[in-house]
């Protein structure tokens, strides 16, 4: 139940396009059957970093950026500039695929990270130049000399040291790009799951303008034995008590949501019966 429900969200949506249809999918009406939950996991992450850092000044979140004068160059979806360092989440709700869960060769992997990867790669070197461009106003995105690539993904990412670092050459090899060489400006690309990402309220010092979560992403980018891991003690500031917790007031409303929810439910079901 919870790998079809819950992991396995976009191929549900595909199930019932599928149902619907009464017959199997084309590649791109298998595309298009995800797309919404797609769209709606990238505002998702967006508006996680919109709450975890409300209270932070001199950082600017910017979503969608286009990696030249327009979208026609590229786009990256979501950019947050410190000072001189822009920190690049390219949003991936790609799955990985059966034939990988069945067989877990890296092509098999690809269709999860490579894409991905090639975007963020893609916007960080468009930031370096001073090419890219925020899609709200087309207004550049100046004075950046370090990018800290990462892609985002929804799926769990199955690779632990040692076979990460067979799969990053496999990766650059494939791409022809240095994905996982520091230079001229850039880090190393690095993956993370959304659960990463949610557990920075309960491990990082988010006090204003703390820095914690991007010291951590920094460290992260530049030691091969920690591109692939959860969250590691003493990296960076952890939560301090006075810290902010945004996300309190969200799970107090939802279990209120779901206590009226199942009682509603409930009193439907016992009045039918």
């Amino acid at each position: 139940m919870m790998n079809k429900f819950i992991v396995g969200l976009p191929y549900l949506a595909q199930d019932a396009r599928e149902r619907s249809l009464g017959r199997p999918l084309t590649d791109s009406e298998r595309k298009a059957s995800r797309a919404p939950f797609g769209a709606l996991f990238e505002c998702y992450v967006v508006w996680l970093f919109q709450q975890l850092l409300a209270s932070w000044t001199g950082t600017e979140i910017i979503p969608r950026v286009y990696c030249g004068p327009s979208e026609q160059h590229g786009e990256c979806d979501l950019v947050v500039v410190r000072r001189d360092t822009a920190y690049v989440f390219e949003v991936k709700s790609t799955l990985a695929t059966l034939a990988f869960r069945q067989n877990g060769t890296f092509l098999g992997l690809d269709p999860m990270l490579e894409p991905g990867a090639r975007q963020a790669f893609r916007a960080a070197r468009a930031l370096r130049a001073g090419i890219a461009t925020r899609a709200t106003d087309g207004s550049v995105v100046e004075g950046i000399r370090f990018v800290v690539p990462c892609v985002i993904t929804y799926d769990d990412n199955p690779l632990y040291p040692p076979f990460s670092e067979f799969y990053e050459r496999h990766l650059a090899a494939k791409t022809g790009l240095p994905l996982f060489t520091q230079s001229n400006g850039i880090e190393s690309l690095q993956f993370f799951d959304v659960d990463f990402l949610e557990a920075w309220e309960s491990k990082f010092d988010l006090s204003p303008n703390s820095g914690a979560p991007f010291a951590y992403l920094l460290e992260r980018a530049r030691q091969p034995e920690l591109r692939y891991k959860g969250f590691q003690e003493g990296i960076a500031a952890g939560k301090r008590p006075e810290a902010p917790t945004p996300f309190d007031d969200v799970i107090r409303e939802s279990k209120i949501y779901i206590q009226k929810t199942a009682k509603s439910w409930l009193q439907s079901t016992a009045e039918t019966a």
